[in-house]
């Protein structure tokens, strides 16, 4: 069987820099049935002529020009001059690793791949340091879905079917950045295959000088932020699959919200809170919902975790997240401690309330009665908690969040087993039926269903600690119940 033709398309301006070491990481490929398609603008460095020298020392590359220098048109360009049957992109400050090309189309062929994708390296600008972004591989029990929402969008991480991208008319929409977000969760919604290559192959450069690490004028970040969601909701409305995808496209744009805002440090206070909002109201308008992330202001009661999880979703720099922690509900049954927990409720003002219950397993290790005598106790406080939110805050949603002990921890990228997996049984059999018992109590809460136990690790010893995808998981169930998913 002969090898299918990989078109490899490199948009190319004003990269002089970098241009030799990328186009040489091409060719030097193990899979050499290549077609290498540059596109140079109108450099006003040497980048042109490196690419003419590179046309004469390597009969599978060809220069196509590009008269617009923007990314989008160029890789519009070339993937309407490319004749490959998988179409790969490379930017032009970037490398690939010898066996990109090899691996990518090995995974599509072997699966029937529509899209291929792999995982890639942060590389500092010289190239000496490396650090993988193994995300794909720790998420592999999840829909593809949660990972697009959070996880980098780039075209250069994914082979795609050159003939499945025809058939479906797609194209990069020309704006100033977030190109690749309007095409990437596209290709994979539509897809009737994807697969996936769990090591990093491509080498993303932090060139100061891109266009990732180029500020521009906020309110041109924010007109271009409108274009490229209109673009994308027109085009899963065009495909049809629209309605179901349209909880992670929403939630897709409020993280890209925060990437547009990050760099700028130097705006604080109300100037930030105002852009802040600037975005909400865009995604509420755009996505014809009431509620962004940057609306919440949340209050947690359970472990660190439930505090992270608050802060993480309390984005507006104008909102404070609480959280009450190394306490249990038995707790609420003193008249004091109910009143503390009732002023600070009034003080922070929250409109999402979060509960877990993993602290209480090291209460319930020391108390000195038996454990029906807590639970009756425990019982009691919730019915506290519950009376005292619904007269100080009598419309808050509650979200009871099911978080268990992870039995396994992650080091040097492999799960290995924690010590005592019996005692960590046993103590999530009794979190089960205490989380039973705190929906029966509230019975408004919204329950979060338990990360799966495949993907339930810790990154230390302490099998309350978690990781950063597990409260990336709890939060992105939140923001769907918010949006009216």
């Amino acid at each position: 069987m002969d090898k299918p033709l990989v078109s490899v398309i490199v948009p190319v301006y004003n990269v002089a820099k970098y241009l030799d070491e990328c186009i040489e990481s091409i060719t030097r490929q193990t899979y050499n049935n290549l077609e290498i398609i540059l596109l140079p603008g109108a450099s006003t460095d040497i980048s042109t002529e490196i690419c003419e020298g590179w046309v004469k020392k390597d009969s599978r590359i060809r220069i196509v020009d590009q008269d617009k220098n923007s990314l989008a048109y160029a890789r519009n360009k070339g993937i309407a001059h490319s004749h490959g049957d998988y179409l790969a992109f490379c930017d032009s400050d970037d490398k690939l690793m010898p066996s990109f090309i090899e691996d990518l189309v090995s995974s599509a062929l072997e699966n029937d791949s529509d899209i291929a994708e792999c995982e890639y390296y942060n590389a500092s600008e010289d190239m000496t340091t490396l650090t993988s972004y193994n995300v794909l591989e720790l998420l592999k029990d999840f829909d593809h879905s949660f990972y697009e929402r959070f996880g980098s969008p780039s075209a250069w991480k994914y082979l795609v079917k050159r003939s499945f991208w025809i058939e479906n008319d797609f194209h990069y929409p020309e704006s100033i950045r977030m190109e690749d977000l309007a095409v990437y969760s596209l290709l994979f919604a539509k897809a009737k295959r994807c697969s996936f290559v769990y090591k990093p192959l491509y080498l993303y450069r932090q060139n100061p000088k891109s266009m990732m690490h180029t500020r521009e004028d906020l309110q041109k970040l924010l007109s271009n932020f409108c274009l490229i969601a209109e673009y994308t909701i027109s085009e899963f409305n065009r495909i049809g699959i629209y309605e179901q995808n349209k909880s992670t496209i929403i939630s897709q744009f409020e993280h890209h919200a925060g990437f547009n805002l990050e760099p700028y440090h130097d705006i604080t206070g109300s100037d930030r809170a105002n852009w802040e909002i600037a975005y909400s109201e865009e995604i509420k308008r755009l996505f014809s919902i009431n509620t962004t992330v940057y609306d919440v202001r949340a209050m947690g009661w359970g472990s660190e975790r439930c505090g992270l999880l608050c802060k993480l979703l309390t984005k507006r720099c104008d909102f404070e997240s609480r959280y009450i922690r190394q306490m249990t509900l038995r707790g609420m049954t003193s008249s004091n401690i109910r009143g503390q927990f009732e002023e600070l409720c009034k003080q922070t003002s929250p409109n999402l309330f979060i509960i877990d219950l993993l602290e209480e397993i090291d209460f319930i290790q020391k108390f000195e009665g038996s454990i029906d005598d807590y639970i009756s106790q425990w019982k009691s406080g919730v019915l506290c908690l519950k009376e005292s939110l619904s007269r100080i805050a009598p419309s808050i949603p509650i979200f009871i969040i099911e978080r268990y002990l992870a039995k396994k921890k992650l080091a040097d990228n492999k799960l290995i087993s924690l010590p005592n997996p019996e005692d960590i049984d046993v103590f999530n059999e009794l979190l089960e039926f205490m989380y039973k018992s705190l929906q029966q109590l509230i019975e408004n809460a919204i329950i979060i269903k338990a990360i799966p136990e495949s993907s339930r690790y810790s990154l230390t010893d302490d099998p309350r600690d978690g990781h950063n995808y597990d409260d990336a998981y709890y939060y992105e169930q939140i923001v769907d119940v918010l949006h009216g998913a």
